[in-house]
């Protein structure tokens, strides 16, 4: 089965023309900063599947709401079965679960509350792609693989998962939300979370003196990070790119070794520019539209490009 990948920040890329000029000049439902550190992430599900056939466009049909919704309403990143779309970086405060949200990272998780054993395949695959997105961010912000099921606990300084649910009761508003659901799979969402988080801690360093198509990864990376660097993408990994390197981790707030090990790695390709130039809106439901910039994976194959028309 092969998988397409929307890159870019779809939020910042499409201002909601309902929502406030924000610090950073762009209209949004969210803040361009953080007041607090990243202690959670709050597991949401949109309520309304848009699936055609073989293809799952509810992550794009979130985005498209999210970038027209006349309430304070965004969240990080929308997930199904078939696509990830990233909408607002993590160091962005989204409105996603009042309460929570200076602390936590929001994820539309693209299921029904009351459907997730109805298709196990299709959920396996949802979980998988939640997976391989959380991974690197309980590994950067230190989020064990844990649920914070009570207010108490939160507010003693607790850190894991939490339910969209459970922040609504805990505002005074029981049974307003019921997302992720009762039968939202925590075991098997948390097996293959632990199983991403040991394959990202378990990649090989890319450091100074290593050379080739992944140090030119990392260089394009870091440039579209901070254009400013204005690094020489040569693939050479000497003391410039370490100290980009550094750099890039220091405001990640993760530790700056100066090397690149699996989390660096997995945080910094939302920035390599080759995916995120020209970035078009999530397609509709009847295919994905010319000029789109789409990573393709596959069992045996990965293909960065751009569709274009045939």
């Amino acid at each position: 089965t092969l998988r397409c990948v929307l890159m870019g920040y779809y939020l910042l890329d499409h201002e909601n023309p309902n929502a406030r000029r924000r610090a950073n000049g762009k209209r949004g439902w969210y803040y361009p900063t953080r007041t607090q550190p990243i202690r959670g992430i709050v597991v949401h599900t949109p309520q309304a599947l848009n699936i055609d056939g073989p293809d799952d466009y509810t992550a794009e049909a979130v985005a498209r709401f999210f970038a027209r919704v006349d309430r304070p309403a965004s969240a990080h990143v929308n997930i199904d079965s078939d696509s990830t779309v990233d909408l607002l970086p993590d160091d962005h405060t989204a409105f996603h679960a009042a309460g929570v949200n200076s602390a936590t990272l929001g994820a539309e998780v693209g299921w029904r509350h009351d459907m997730w054993l109805d298709d196990p395949a299709l959920t396996t695959l949802v979980l998988e792609r939640f997976a391989v997105w959380a991974a690197p961010r309980c590994i950067a912000y230190d989020i064990p693989v844990v649920r914070v099921k009570t207010k108490t606990g939160w507010n003693t300084g607790a850190k894991g998962f939490l339910t969209h649910a459970a922040t609504e009761t805990w505002r005074g508003h029981p049974g307003r939300r019921r997302d992720p659901g009762q039968t939202y799979p925590w075991e098997q969402f948390f097996d293959l979370l632990n199983a991403e988080i040991d394959r990202l801690n378990g990649e090989q360093m890319i450091t100074t003196g290593d050379t080739g198509n992944a140090v030119s990864k990392i260089q394009k990376a870091l440039n579209g990070w901070r254009p400013s660097l204005s690094l020489d993408v040569d693939g050479q990994f000497g003391p410039i790119t370490k100290n980009a390197v550094s750099a890039y981790q220091r405001s990640a707030d993760i530790a700056a070794s100066g090397a690149v090990d699996g989390i660096t790695m997995a945080l910094l390709m939302e920035y390599v520019p080759d995916w995120i130039d020209n970035h078009t809106p999530p397609a509709p439901p009847s295919g994905i539209q010319p000029g789109t910039k789409v990573k393709i994976i596959g069992r045996d194959v990965t293909i960065t490009g751009k569709i274009e028309e045939t």
